[in-house]
Formats: structure tokens, sequence, C-alpha cells
């Protein structure tokens, strides 16, 4: 139970930051003159972003239902560890960004120090 809840917050905080990433990118491309004050106020209007702020108070509702269980360490190295991993596989499969071998690397130690403080 305790990994689902810690993967459940970090694909909530993975998936809200790339609502909010694609949302930024699509505003952009079709008004290269956007900024500041202005992005934000046409940020609210779009769907995306609503369900971006959706997937953040998921994440959140987990993330203190999770602390009830656990040690807070535990929950944020976790919780962050595998929000870095989503983070690499979202931005190649979904923006389109290369994964390096050093990524690769970077992940398999990642996925070590999670086991390693949830088998404390």
């Amino acid at each position: 139970m305790t990994y689902l809840l810690a993967f459940i917050i970090a694909s909530c905080l993975v998936a809200g930051q790339s609502l909010w990433a694609s949302t930024v990118k699509y505003l952009t491309s079709s008004n290269a003159d956007i900024s500041g004050i202005s992005l934000i106020q046409k940020m609210i209007l779009q769907p995306r972003f609503w369900l971006g702020v959706m997937a953040y108070l998921i994440g959140t509702a987990c993330y203190f239902l999770l602390l009830s269980k656990v040690k807070f360490y535990s929950v944020q190295l976790t919780m962050t560890g595998l929000a870095i991993i989503l983070s690499v596989l979202v931005a190649h499969f979904l923006f389109k960004e290369s994964i390096s071998w050093q990524n690769l690397v970077g992940i398999a130690l990642i996925l070590s120090g999670i086991l390693l403080v949830f088998n404390r």
C-alpha cells in the first residue's frame, strides 16, 4: 500500500506539471508575444490547467494519507525519486526529449535508493 500511494503521489505531481507544461507550450506556440500576467490569465482558461490542479489535489490527499502511515523521510525520498523517474519518462515520451545513458544509470540508482529506504 505504501509503494502504491508513493507511486500515485509521484504520478499526480508529474501529471500536473506535465499538463501545465503542455498548456504553456500550447499557448506560447500560438502566440510568441505572450508572457507574464497575460500567460497566467490565458492559462487559467485552459482545461489542461485545471486538470493539472486536480492532479495536484489528488496527489496532496494521498501525501497526507501516506504521511499518517510512514516516516516523513521515507515519504519524501520515495516520492521525490519516483517523480524524477516519471519526469524523465514523460519528457521522453510526451515532449520527445532524449534519454542519455547517464539518465538511465541515475534511474537505476534512484530505484536502488528507494528500495533501501523502505526496507530499513
